[in-house]
């Protein structure tokens, strides 16, 4: 199963502590984890972002101001993700990395991983990030179970 992580680099310390949660899902599962620190030197990045987010059957959001600022993600990422949620069954799983109007995004007719969504990441402490982190891996597992059937 492929899975795409998707953020604005404003918010990547978010997305650092995440990783150890992640690999240690991708090291028990035959799950294929991707993010954009992925790309290698020489490679089209516009073609291969739109590889991965083709062919993930999992999209993980950390949502942001700065995430819809981002002309990428409104433009292209964004409607590519929500067209495979519709057309393909992917799966959107995303969390408030900050407090943030979502509505008319797209993203609001998905449960976010957080469900106070008054209490974004960034309003809690380290301890209780790393319970929302287990939470979506929890979720990831779930869904990969489903799959594998």
């Amino acid at each position: 199963m492929r899975i795409s992580q998707h953020f604005s680099h404003k918010d990547v310390d978010y997305k650092e502590e995440l990783l150890p949660h992640l690999k240690m899902l991708e090291n028990t599962t035959n799950i294929i984890w991707w993010d954009d620190s992925k790309l290698k030197s020489g490679e089209d990045w516009d073609e291969k972002i739109k590889e991965a987010l083709s062919r993930a059957k999992i999209a993980v959001l950390m949502v942001s101001a700065n995430f819809f600022a981002s002309d990428y993600v409104w433009r292209t990422e964004l409607p590519t993700i929500l067209d495979a949620a519709d057309e393909n069954g992917a799966t959107i799983l995303w969390m408030p990395v900050s407090t943030c109007l979502f509505d008319g995004t797209g993203i609001e007719h998905f449960q976010s991983i957080i469900t106070d969504l008054k209490n974004p990441l960034d309003k809690r402490n380290i301890a209780e990030r790393h319970e929302v982190y287990t939470d979506l891996v929890r979720r990831i597992r779930e869904l990969f179970k489903v799959q594998q059937g």
